[in-house]
């Protein structure tokens, strides 16, 4: 059922403004335990006042979003 829904439409993969790519580098044991490490350094990181080293859409945090 998963891949049917998934694959029901490709429109939005095709689009030229959209790069897809699977998370296969998520998969490893080093993949799993570099992204627990951004994540609680990026935790660490804006309740300490700062901006987090890996936020894209900083303009949310500047209170233009």
């Amino acid at each position: 059922e998963f891949r049917r829904v998934l694959f029901r439409s490709l429109r939005l993969v095709r689009h030229p403004k959209v790069i897809a790519m699977p998370h296969a580098g998520s998969f490893t044991h080093a993949g799993r335990k570099r992204m627990a490490l951004v994540a609680a350094t990026s935790i660490a990181e804006a309740l300490s006042g700062q901006v987090p080293s890996h936020v894209i859409n900083t303009q949310i945090l500047e209170g233009r979003g």
